[in-house]
């Protein structure tokens, strides 16, 4: 039986050689999944703490425009306050002085003494006695505006939580430039693993490689600030 007899069973089937994978390629292609994992981690990571952070910022104005609403609030009370007070003791400087002069009655000065509350009859008693002072509301005069007080601390409450808003919100700008770089790392190791040729792939890497420690350098810094 000649050769060309032969059955189709018998021939060479084998055909051309597979390829022989480089051992190099299966480390970059390790490497490159390692890189792909630790970046995925870190971006979903960034990615918490910077919703996190933009609610706490997000509070912190939100409680910084209350404050400051009820900061406006008691100064305005308490200008309307210390006006009225002020109105009061003209007229009673007034009554005052037409008593000492004779020409008015007594009883009109008692009578505005008396519809001062505690705090204006104190500090008109102060002036009355104390040569210096020009009106019961001079700075060593004993007149307290309580409204004056609340409306400094409600104000000072506002610039606090200002801050804290204000420091929250810089934090989650770290937390989200930190997700982009790790993006770019990910973008980078994730399209290495397309090419053939090592060098192509060792740069696209190396370049993964770098934007992901300047990634986890900026997440550190979110993460202490």
């Amino acid at each position: 039986m000649t050769s060309s007899d032969a059955s189709p069973a018998a021939r060479d089937e084998s055909g051309p050689p597979a390829p022989v994978k480089d051992a190099g390629e299966d480390r970059l292609s390790i490497y490159a999944a390692i890189l792909l994992g630790i970046a995925a981690t870190l971006t979903a990571f960034s990615a918490y703490n910077a919703a996190l952070t933009d609610g706490d910022a997000l509070k912190g104005y939100t409680e910084s425009n209350s404050q400051l609403s009820d900061s406006n609030y008691f100064y305005g009370r308490g200008d309307a306050k210390q006006s009225q007070d002020y109105q009061l003791w003209l007229s009673y400087n007034v009554a005052y002085l037409e008593n000492q002069n004779g020409t008015g009655a007594p009883e009109t000065k008692d009578a505005i003494y008396e519809a001062m509350d505690d705090n204006l009859r104190q500090a008109v008693d102060w002036w009355a006695t104390t040569e210096t002072s020009e009106t019961p509301f001079d700075d060593d005069s004993p007149y307290i505006n309580d409204d004056y007080g609340e409306g400094e601390s409600t104000g000072e409450a506002s610039q606090a939580a200002f801050l804290a808003g204000q420091a929250a919100d810089n934090q989650g700008d770290d937390y989200e430039l930190a997700s982009v770089l790790l993006a770019l790392c990910l973008f980078f190791a994730g399209i290495a693993t397309l090419f053939r040729k090592r060098g192509v792939v060792v740069s696209l890497l190396v370049v993964a490689t770098l934007v992901l420690a300047a990634g986890a350098v900026q997440l550190a810094v979110g993460a202490g600030a």
